[in-house]
């Protein structure tokens, strides 16, 4: 099992099966806006944990960055399209939005 750390790419991420894949994107939740993340195909990667990381406690307002940890599937290869939205909840259209296509072999 390997763990796979993507900054902002546009290419395919692809991973075995069991694999963890590491997304961390730069957040300050005192704005309102926090990422969210969705995962088109959760037979093939599932969203395993997120947390604010490296959060400024310096000073007031001080952002950090959201991780996301996804981990493949065993036995489920395929293709997962992950869905990284940077919005507040009470509005509709997100402020940001990316896309990451993740492949997860045989093995």
């Amino acid at each position: 099992m390997a763990v796979v750390e993507v900054g902002r790419t546009e290419r395919p991420v692809r991973v075995d099966p069991g694999d963890v894949v590491v997304v961390r994107l730069p957040e300050n939740p005192t704005t309102g806006f926090v990422w969210s993340v969705s995962v088109s195909d959760p037979e093939v990667l599932t969203v395993e944990a997120e947390q604010l990381t490296g959060r400024d406690r310096s000073t007031a307002g001080g952002g950090g960055e959201r991780e996301f940890r996804l981990r493949s599937r065993a036995g489920s290869p395929g293709t997962a399209r992950v869905t990284l939205a940077l919005s507040r909840p009470w509005e509709s259209t997100p402020l940001e939005e990316r896309t990451l296509l993740v492949q997860v072999g045989t093995g």
